[in-house]
């Protein structure tokens, strides 16, 4: 075997395997639920079991305090919630990338869409003349727009989305990316914002 190449571990046919089908029935057999549970256990090297302790722990929270929210809603937003937050503790900027891709269609988010956004542009003045105007000047967030225009920590903050399956990639014809994530992850997260933003 070749020296720093990670592994996973095989799944026993006994125990592993019964509480991988347990996992899977409590994420309700949802393909983005159970593709977000398994990316938070391998990045996280949780075992099976330490994972769904996790799972029906965080669970019993959110439903205390999201009881309107139907079965499906709870699974896909506890996975969900659970990897978000260990990207929180994990990276400052790839939480701060998501939570802004909330605001987004998340079917096409284009990297050369945000590099105009986070670039100055053109604009006609109250004088009818022609100046630029920074991005800054016209509401955007300096420390989002510095993040966006460092490639090097957007590429950090994409990467650790990606891991997580947070979000997606697609690339285009000419090269550029554009970021994909579930709209209904998207959706819950955005009521979840719109709550806490309403109790403030």
């Amino acid at each position: 075997m070749a020296t720093g190449v990670s592994t996973v571990e095989p799944l026993d046919a006994g125990e592993d395997y019964e509480e991988a089908k347990v996992i899977v029935e409590l994420l309700g057999c949802l393909p983005l639920a159970v593709d977000q549970g398994g990316a938070y256990i391998r990045s996280r090297r949780r075992t099976l079991a330490s994972y769904r302790r996790l799972y029906e722990d965080r669970k019993n929270d959110i439903l205390r305090f999201k009881p309107r929210l139907h079965d499906y809603d709870n699974t896909v937003f506890t996975t969900w919630d659970i990897n978000f937050e260990q990207v929180e503790r994990d990276s400052k900027e790839a939480s701060t990338v998501l939570l802004f891709f909330c605001f987004l269609d998340p079917s096409n988010i284009s990297e050369a869409m945000l590099d105009r956004a986070c670039s100055p542009q053109k604009r006609w003045n109250r004088m009818g003349e022609m100046s630029e105007l920074s991005p800054i000047d016209a509401g955007l967030n300096s420390d989002l727009v510095a993040l966006i225009k460092d490639e090097v920590v957007f590429d950090d903050a994409v990467e650790k989305l990606l891991s997580y399956s947070l979000i997606h990639l697609d690339n285009d014809f000419n090269g550029s990316r554009n970021f994909l994530s579930s709209p209904t992850s998207m959706d819950i997260w955005e009521d979840h914002i719109s709550a806490m933003s309403s109790a403030y």
